[in-house]
């Protein structure tokens, strides 16, 4: 699943990339086993109530189903491309998730937020690495049915500072938000990545994202990596 330059170069400049239907029907049914497997017995074999977020970590990359296609070619292939050699694997979640996400972005940060003099340089470089999200989506998802949404450039700096308060988990600075901006935070600009299963959705860590008007217990999970190094990493 080797990615052509125009690919490499989209994710650069964006921040994220789809894969569509990387995996067929069959290989979904056995992904999808062991996703049910991993979230029921981390549930203790108990029904998910759908009153609250259940969260994996750790544990999916270990199904062997799960563990065969993960180091297959079709993902590290395209991984080594847009995080260089040398790249590790640093972990997994698997989530059952209830209610909208809020705009978020993950650990890690690109080379670009480094600059002489930021009084934030010290926190920055302890998290000073280029990071990449596999997506996985279990269930179709859509716009307005807990799709993930991205702001395309918002992973590198100076926007991703413009953007900076946009972020909120639920309902905390919601309200500054709407104020500066003037509309609900789904109503920010964005673009939806539609999905369904076998597709493989790839985002940088930097990246603001978010999900909004799904239904209680849609399925994903994810696994993230970190780039060796920096030198080299487009800016």
């Amino acid at each position: 699943m080797a990615l052509t330059p125009e690919q490499v170069t989209f994710y650069q400049t964006f921040g994220f990339l789809v894969h569509q239907q990387a995996f067929s029907p069959e290989e979904m049914k056995t992904i999808e086993r062991d996703f049910d497997a991993t979230m029921l017995a981390a549930r203790q074999g108990q029904k998910f109530d759908g009153k609250q977020r259940q969260s994996v970590s750790d544990s999916i990359e270990q199904q062997p189903g799960v563990q065969k296609f993960m180091n297959g070619d079709r993902i590290a292939a395209s991984v080594e491309q847009l995080l260089g050699p040398g790249y590790s694997f640093e972990a997994s979640d698997a989530n059952l998730y209830v209610g909208d996400t809020g705009w978020h972005g993950d650990h890690g940060w690109h080379p670009s937020m480094l600059k002489e003099g930021d009084p934030d340089s010290k926190f920055i470089k302890s998290r000073y690495y280029p990071g990449l999200k596999l997506a996985f989506y279990l269930d179709p998802v859509a716009r307005d049915t807990g799709c993930l949404r991205v702001i395309p450039g918002g992973h590198v700096r100076p926007f991703h500072d413009s953007l900076r308060s946009i972020y909120y988990t639920l309902n905390s600075e919601l309200a500054s938000q709407i104020e500066r901006f003037g509309v609900a935070p789904q109503d920010l600009p964005c673009h939806a990545i539609e999905s369904e299963p076998g597709d493989i959705v790839f985002f940088s860590h930097q990246m603001w994202h978010a999900s909004f008007g799904g239904r209680s217990g849609r399925r994903m999970f994810s696994f993230n990596f970190k780039g060796k190094d920096f030198e080299g990493y487009p800016a």
